[in-house]
């Protein structure tokens, strides 16, 4: 049962991390038996299982690049930076209103506290208002706005709602992923537009970026 979740979860793309799936984590990190018979198996339809780090989480990434993979890689990449990006400016906005807060897996965000923050700071509510976030109103109060937000990212994966009497949420290990690929495409932003033949070998570097970036192992 146990073998069969951590397969459908890294086929769905999802990040295995000891927050949003502590049972699949353990079991991959604890059992190297069981990492090599992930990554066998993944091998067979050109996969590989990666992690972020030594102790990050355990997904999905390519085992190699193709040629041909380039155009669907910038396109990727693209829809990456557009979709995600947002999400990394409310990230700072949080950060900012909650002074302990470094984007680490783990780490706990208190709706109570936020708002507190962002009632406190013209800066901040200008931020956060100035923000589209799906399914809000502008006549939204800022805890309104604020609970959205952190649902929005619960729905993408990056945070779990820990505890719901206290609308606390954790970091997961998929918000580490998002932060290195934006930050790697960032540095590299002539690449992803490029389309040059000779730029081929830069190119391939994108979907380590996208799925793996600097910091993702090979298991």
């Amino acid at each position: 049962m146990m073998k069969a979740r951590i397969r459908l979860a890294l086929l769905d793309g999802k990040y295995l991390c000891p927050y949003r799936y502590p049972d699949e984590y353990a079991c991959l990190a604890e059992q190297e038996s069981e990492r090599t018979a992930v990554n066998q198996w993944l091998n067979e339809i050109e996969m590989r299982l990666a992690r972020l780090g030594d102790d990050g989480a355990f997904f999905m990434a390519p085992q190699q690049i193709q040629a041909h993979d380039l155009a669907r890689i910038r396109d990727e990449f693209a829809r990456f930076r557009d979709v995600y990006g947002p999400l990394v400016h409310m990230l700072d906005m949080l950060r900012n209103a909650q002074e302990e807060f470094s984007f680490q897996p783990g780490e706990y965000l208190q709706l109570a506290d936020l708002v507190l923050s962002v009632n406190g700071s013209a800066t901040l509510e200008g931020q956060l208002r100035s923000f589209e976030i799906s399914g809000t109103h502008k006549r939204y109060s800022n805890h309104e706005l604020l609970k959205r937000m952190l649902d929005n990212l619960s729905k993408e994966g990056y945070l779990i709602l820990s505890n719901p009497e206290r609308h606390v949420y954790r970091c997961t290990g998929k918000l580490q992923q998002l932060s290195l690929a934006l930050e790697y495409m960032a540095e590299r932003q002539g690449l992803i537009n490029s389309t040059h033949e000779h730029e081929t070998h830069e190119q391939s570097e994108l979907l380590d970026a996208l799925y793996v970036d600097d910091e993702a192992e090979s298991i």
